[in-house]
């Protein structure tokens, strides 16, 4: 009678633990995420991150369009998912949108202004080799962070220079790659790269250290950041930034990198920021790394009524981190509640965007009814990803 009890529990718990999507719902999710990328009538970051949930040969031309895409955000998104993806499928693709994105730039080929010419000569030099952005019919500098992310998508290639580029901005300062500038005090002509005398008033060139961007800041932790994903430690550099003069937002990325190597010496760094202008993003990085520490943080933001939804976000991912499962409950009683007029940071939203991560069996039920509904690509993301989980069950 026990044995036949046993049998008997084994095969009714089993459907439960390894409910899935059908074949046929499956289908209808990826119809349903395809119409969403096509609907757009250019390829965006955002129709990029919907294609790692379909199938590579119903996207490929999606992103082959992407990679050739006039705004070069998109077409580094595009090789940074394609590179990620396969980089074989696709790298004749990448090389050719890096090379579209940032053409060799030959003096005498674009007007340009004298003073602005002059620039170009000194960053050109200690910056971006002779590398320009073509965007539109205009000539323009990348940015610091745009050099380093072609680098990064090149470096995974096996392109040696681009690796040699992202070693520089890890190991150097960067008063090594912002040259000191010496200015006229009376402003009489550009500044220049050597000292000396003014051509125009005769004084003395006055040093004026480089004043470093947001923009060279995130390019430096981008490098490192790549750097480390490359098998390579960074925690010294890493924790020399988070204890410099930096802005608090640079300062704290950079305590989300030490994190991932010595993250009991550098959560604490990362706390500091729980109850200033980067709570959100301090609370994000916390969810994921050590949350236990954190219980009473994540439960006052949960329940602030001033609380955004990406903050509310990180605080639930935080909460069923530290396997509250009441939050669990109370996400699907929000799913499960009869439909009212929502704002854009409605309860409903958030508790689908968690159930991306977070869904069980259990919930296959209530994912299907939302797909039609507004949610439909939102749930049409779940179910996919409770899919492949229940795949990796089997």
């Amino acid at each position: 009678m026990i044995r036949l009890l046993a049998l008997l529990l084994l095969f009714t718990a089993t459907p439960a633990a390894f409910a899935q999507p059908t074949e046929f719902e499956q289908q209808r999710c990826e119809a349903i995420l395809l119409e969403a990328v096509k609907a757009s009538e250019q390829p965006t970051a955002y129709t990029i991150g919907l294609c790692k949930y379909l199938p590579i040969d119903l996207v490929s031309a999606h992103l082959e369009s992407a990679l050739q895409s006039e705004d070069p955000a998109v077409r580094l998104a595009a090789a940074g998912f394609c590179v990620g993806y396969s980089p074989t499928r696709f790298r004749e693709s990448i090389e050719e949108s890096m090379s579209g994105i940032q053409t060799r730039f030959e003096r005498g080929s674009v007007q340009l202004s004298q003073d602005f010419a002059a620039d170009l000569q000194v960053e050109k030099e200690k910056m971006i080799g002779d590398v320009m952005i073509n965007e539109g019919n205009e000539m323009r500098l990348p940015s610091q962070l745009e050099v380093v992310q072609r680098a990064a998508i090149l470096m995974k290639l096996g392109d040696v220079k681009a690796r040699r580029t992202i070693e520089a901005w890890v190991d150097q300062d960067l008063s090594v790659i912002k040259e000191t500038k010496w200015v006229c005090p009376m402003m009489c002509v550009h500044p220049s790269s050597d000292k000396g005398r003014c051509a125009v008033c005769a004084m003395e060139l006055v040093n004026v250290p480089p004043e470093f961007t947001e923009d060279d800041w995130q390019a430096r932790l981008e490098a490192i950041r790549v750097h480390q994903q490359a098998g390579n430690r960074v925690t010294a550099v890493a924790r020399s930034i988070v204890i410099s003069e930096a802005s608090p937002f640079v300062r704290l990325l950079a305590a989300d990198i030490w994190s991932k190597e010595a993250p009991a010496d550098a959560l604490p760094h990362i706390a500091v920021f729980l109850h200033g202008d980067n709570r959100e993003f301090a609370l994000g990085l916390l969810s994921s790394s050590m949350p236990d520490r954190f219980l009473m943080e994540f439960e006052t933001a949960v329940h602030s009524p001033q609380a955004s939804l990406s903050l509310r976000l990180s605080a639930y991912e935080g909460l069923l981190q530290c396997g509250k499962s009441e939050y669990m409950y109370e996400l699907r009683r929000i799913i499960d509640a009869a439909d009212t007029e929502m704002s854009e940071d409605s309860d409903k939203e958030l508790a689908i965007l968690l159930m991306i991560t977070h869904a069980e069996a259990d919930d296959l039920v209530r994912l299907k009814r939302l797909l039609s509904s507004e949610y439909q690509v939102l749930a049409a993301k779940s179910l996919l990803s409770l899919a492949k989980k229940a795949d990796l069950k089997h």
